[in-house]
This record gives structure tokens, C-alpha cells and sequence, in this order.
């Protein structure tokens, strides 16, 4: 519930759930960063332009995300 409160330094919960949803209809996808603090709690989400974000599955399985679309 803190993170709702305040996701960053420049944006409200409501922008950032205006943003992601229109990123979900408009783009199919919507991508956020979660910055983790001291006691890898999320402390941080910055959201990121899915038209600049992918994501690569390895032979082993693992997902790797490429982000961007901001300066984060």
C-alpha cells in the first residue's frame, strides 16, 4: 500500500495507473520498474514505454527483459 501512495518522485498513483493502462490497451503490454531498497521491499515503480521493452527467453528457460523509454 505505501508504493500506491507514492510510486516516484515525479508521478502520483494516478498517473502511473492512467499510464499503464493505456499503455496495456493502446500497446498490448505495459511495462514498470521496480526499484528494490535495503530490505528488498519495492520502493520505486517507473514506468517504461512498451514500444522500447522486450523480453528474450533463453535456452535454460530463464526471461531476460530489455527496458526503455525512460532515463531510469
Amino acid at each position: 500500500a505505501r508504493i500506491l501512495r507514492k510510486p516516484n518522485d515525479y508521478q502520483t498513483i494516478s498517473d502511473l495507473m492512467l499510464n499503464l493502462s493505456r499503455s496495456l490497451y493502446c500497446e498490448g503490454n505495459a511495462y514498470a520498474l521496480a526499484l528494490r531498497n535495503d530490505r528488498n521491499e519495492v520502493s520505486e515503480l517507473h514506468l517504461m514505454n512498451p514500444r522500447q521493452c522486450s523480453a528474450t527467453v533463453a535456452v535454460t528457460g530463464e526471461i531476460f527483459y530489455a527496458l526503455g523509454g525512460n532515463e531510469i
